[in-house]
């Protein structure tokens, strides 16, 4: 049973130094399948001023709010759980369209 353990320790740190290594190009694929909108992010949150974050939070048609970071880990969570999802960009915007100056 030496050879069987010595086998599958080989086979375990390859594969969670495969998942190391393939993180990144999994992260970036994650992100460019869902194209996030405003979140209420801490930088966002100290750089806005008060008026900014409502005219901003007035722009959205419903629900009138920005995003929040768990729910952009809940539909990250649901893409990997979901096997009949296809290779459509999902907006997580609450639609929000900024118009150009």
């Amino acid at each position: 049973t030496a050879l069987q353990e010595a086998f599958f320790t080989y086979i375990k740190v390859a594969f969670f130094a495969a998942a190391f290594i393939s993180f990144p190009l999994i992260s970036i694929q994650l992100w460019r399948f869902v194209a996030p909108g405003l979140f209420k992010t801490p930088l966002l949150m100290a750089t806005l001023s008060p008026e900014a974050k409502a005219s901003l939070e007035n722009m959205a048609p419903f629900p009138k709010k920005l995003g929040d970071p768990s729910e952009f880990a809940q539909l990250s969570r649901q893409i990997v759980q979901n096997v009949m999802l296809n290779g459509e960009t999902m907006r997580l915007d609450g639609a929000i369209r900024i118009a150009p100056r």
